[in-house]
């Protein structure tokens, strides 16, 4: 049996069991600074660190664009932090993600994102995505744990469907 996940418009309110969007209007706090030249949107998304040990590290990330249809074969979550998107670029994305049943992506849930240019999202801890998808080649700036002391992988949970699962699929 196929299925065909719906895109969905992004919105706060419908992402947040999942994360949160990163853009202007998500800000805690909004203020003028370098001599007024400037004007900072703070706070949009918290950087969520469950371990001690770990830092907070900001990468690049370059993506391309996967074969039409594309079938959400498997889910990927990181245990111990937060990670967050941002388009270098101003070309729309696509996010898909489930919510974590007992450490197993609880498929009845699952939910794909259509996500603007100028928005970037940041996924909480422990929730199921799907990599990053692009409609064109795309970079990211990315902020989340650093995995240089992560000699088990213990921050990086992955799950392939297995063959008799039901296959799914995204225009």
């Amino acid at each position: 049996m196929n299925l065909n996940l719906e895109k969905l418009s992004i919105s706060q309110k419908l992402f947040k069991p999942y994360g949160d969007i990163i853009s202007k209007g998500m800000e805690n706090n909004k203020y003028i600074i370098n001599q007024g030249y400037c004007e900072r949107f703070d706070e949009v998304a918290p950087v969520n660190l469950l371990d001690k040990k770990a830092k907070p590290i900001i990468s690049i990330f370059s993506a391309i664009p996967r074969k039409r249809p594309i079938k959400i074969d498997y889910l990927e979550m990181h245990p111990l932090s937060s990670q967050a998107f941002m388009p270098i670029q101003k070309i729309d994305w696509l996010v898909v993600v489930a919510n974590d049943n007992h450490g197993s992506p609880d498929l009845s849930s699952l939910k794909c994102f259509s996500v603007p240019g100028d928005v970037g999202i940041s996924y909480n801890p422990n929730v199921w995505h799907f990599p990053l998808l692009v409609k064109k080649a795309q970079d990211f700036l990315v902020i989340d744990r650093s995995s240089a002391s992560d000699k088990n992988n213990e921050n990086l949970r992955e799950l392939f469907f297995q063959k008799n699962d039901k296959s799914i699929y995204i225009d």
